[in-house]
């Protein structure tokens, strides 16, 4: 019993080599069944993959809506965008021809 590498923590304590390399996986297996945002324990089966990341399902529900809210902002904007454009395309249109109809009317009126 002597001869067995131990490990000591930072309480003091000391551990055998076995211990150490069961609480090391047990815990990295914490770390994997964590909620990357809230940071709750979920079962394996109830974490879901997005962005790189895993994710409850409450997380994912909620970063799924930011992202749809974010699309429909980025929508209107282009669309009000694309409106405007159109706007002033039409009045340069009219521009044009009100200044055609000046001149017409200057050298024919």
């Amino acid at each position: 019993m002597t001869n067995q590498v131990r490990l000591k923590d930072h309480l003091g304590r000391y551990w055998c080599q076995e211990c150490t390399e069961a609480e090391r996986r047990a815990k990295r297996r914490e770390q994997e069944l964590k909620c990357s945002d809230c940071h709750r324990m979920v079962g394996a089966t109830k974490l879901y993959d997005y962005d790189d990341v895993r994710l409850c399902r409450t997380c994912l529900n909620m970063r799924q809506k930011a992202a749809q809210n974010k699309l429909k902002k980025y929508g209107v904007e282009t669309a009000h965008k694309r409106s405007e454009i159109n706007r002033i395309k039409w009045m340069a249109i009219v521009a044009a021809v009100l200044i055609l109809l000046a001149t017409l009317n200057m050298f024919f009126g």
